[in-house]
């Protein structure tokens, strides 16, 4: 991404794995933030969610979790 006002240059990759019980998905970019995201199909339309979100030049940290329910 490329920000003309600020020039700011950001580029990021990105991963999303689709396995037989849960998916997982994350992506890494060049200001050091790294992000995953599980979710985990516990039974039909109960899904059981984990996240993270790690800045590590700013040092701020996003822990979560969460429950769907229907779908």
């Amino acid at each position: 991404m490329y920000n003309h006002m600020s020039r700011d240059v950001t580029s990021s990759v990105g991963y999303d794995y689709i396995l037989r019980q849960c998916r997982l998905r994350g992506k890494v970019d060049s200001n050091g933030v790294v992000a995953a995201y599980l979710e985990e199909r516990l039974n039909m339309g109960v899904n059981f969610l984990l996240s993270a979100e790690i800045d590590h030049p700013k040092k701020n940290y996003k822990f979560g979790f969460g429950m769907t329910v229907g779908e």
